[in-house]
């Protein structure tokens, strides 16, 4: 047994050393520099691993986050939401209450483009139950300014239309 142990080991050293000698071969010889600009390191990672309950009725979380104010659907979204800002090297959400987050909703999207979002949002039903849907608005812009003026939350956005 231990002999396999050995030959194991030496067989993956070989490897490992021809992978990393495929890997200096592709580097271009004349890459002498790297531009430091371009290399993000975020100081402070995050390893929160919880998953949330986007059913729960509760409260949404006002936030004022790259200065634009919206409506988070719950803490528990909102701590994982943060901590996935702090992974990205993204400036933290700051929370605020609702009067003084909806002074600062969205009013106009003249310039936002015309790139469409589908956005999935979590609504209660009247059983007490809860169910979600997918809407598709015009532009980030316009998603944020409906969902500040409506005091819904959305769970998420990604570019292009819902399907």
């Amino acid at each position: 047994m231990f002999t396999y142990r050995i030959i194991f080991v030496c067989l993956l050293a070989s490897l490992l050393s021809a992978h990393i000698n495929a890997l200096r071969i592709a580097i271009p010889q004349n890459l002498t520099t790297v531009d430091e600009s371009l290399l993000t390191v975020c100081p402070k990672p995050c390893f929160l691993s919880i998953r949330c309950n986007i059913y729960a009725n509760a409260t949404p979380i006002w936030v004022q986050v790259d200065g634009i104010c919206r409506p988070i659907l719950n803490r528990c979204v909102f701590i994982t939401d943060q901590c996935q800002r702090q992974n990205d090297c993204l400036p933290e959400m700051v929370e605020t209450v609702q009067d003084v987050c909806q002074q600062n909703c969205v009013t106009t999207c003249d310039n936002a483009g015309n790139i469409p979002v589908c956005a999935f949002i979590s609504y209660p039903l009247s059983n007490g139950q809860t169910s979600q849907v997918s809407l598709t608005f015009p532009n980030q812009c316009e998603l944020d300014k409906w969902s500040c003026a409506t005091e819904t939350a959305y769970l998420n956005s990604r570019v292009g239309t819902c399907t």
